[in-house]
């Protein structure tokens, strides 16, 4: 997906991943890139801070390291609870942070 979002040219990019960071599964926490180095993020080829720092050099874009304390990172096993409300909680913030059209309130016409 890096050359979709290189193609894409964003000026922000929120990168969320599953992050280590001695916390209750569920917590939400945003990585500063000074500290990266002693956070643990979910296997992937190549790691979440090498994707980034790639993103901003061929983007110039700001970005951002949004991490999620898992419960477990065994293969196959099922997302937490916790972990769930948090994926949900988040996406909600997100969308609330960038959503040019605020809904109104319920019951205002």
């Amino acid at each position: 997906m890096t050359g979709e979002i290189v193609r894409f040219a964003p000026s922000h990019l929120v990168l969320v991943d599953a992050a280590f960071f001695d916390a209750e599964p569920g917590t939400i926490s945003v990585i500063e890139s000074e500290k990266i180095g002693g956070v643990s993020f979910s296997t992937h080829t190549l790691p979440a801070p090498i994707i980034l720092d790639y993103l901003q050099k061929s983007t110039g874009c700001k970005a951002v390291i949004v991490g999620i304390q898992p419960k477990s990172t065994e293969f196959m096993a099922e997302v937490s609870k916790p972990v769930l409300r948090a994926v949900e909680d988040l996406a909600e913030a997100l969308v609330a942070l960038f959503d040019p059209q605020p809904k109104p309130a319920q019951g205002v016409a």
